[in-house]
């Protein structure tokens, strides 16, 4: 719980990163189109696209290790290195999952924990069940 909820705050603050970068760079691209020094606009728009890409791979990577470590404590397969669900980062150079892996391997941890659920819902029906019944014999017998 404690690992969800630090994943989410450094990710609102990975995509509040990207917005900063992106007001940073915003004036000085305009000024360069407005000028018509396309060099500058072009400078300018890469510099903020490759940091852009930077925080985009963090976040990547972020959410890879969150799928990874639920898969491993669901005990559920991991796609392997080196298949069509894993992608280099063309900044850091860190593997991390592709949009279609990760959507994957989401699907498969809620289908485990949909899976669970149903097990633990199915025994607290069961177990409410023998109380009621259990409470309720004893009403009886209190009566007699």
């Amino acid at each position: 719980m404690l690992q969800a909820i630090a994943l989410q705050w450094r990710l609102r603050r990975l995509q509040r990163d990207q917005r900063q970068i992106e007001d940073a760079y915003s004036p000085s691209i305009e000024a360069a189109r407005a000028a018509g020094d396309w060099d500058k606009h072009q400078r300018e728009t890469s510099s903020m696209f490759f940091e852009r890409d930077l925080v985009d791979e963090e976040i990547d990577y972020l959410v890879t290790q969150r799928l990874l470590n639920l898969a491993h404590r669901h005990m559920l397969p991991v796609p392997p290195s080196g298949d069509e669900n894993w992608e280099k980062g063309r900044q850091t150079s860190r593997f991390v999952l592709t949009r279609e892996g990760m959507m994957r391997l989401r699907a498969n941890i809620r289908e485990d924990q949909r899976h669970s659920t149903t097990i633990v819902l199915g025994w607290l029906a069961g177990l409410t069940g023998v109380v009621g019944a259990v409470s309720g014999l004893a009403a009886v017998l209190d009566k007699h």
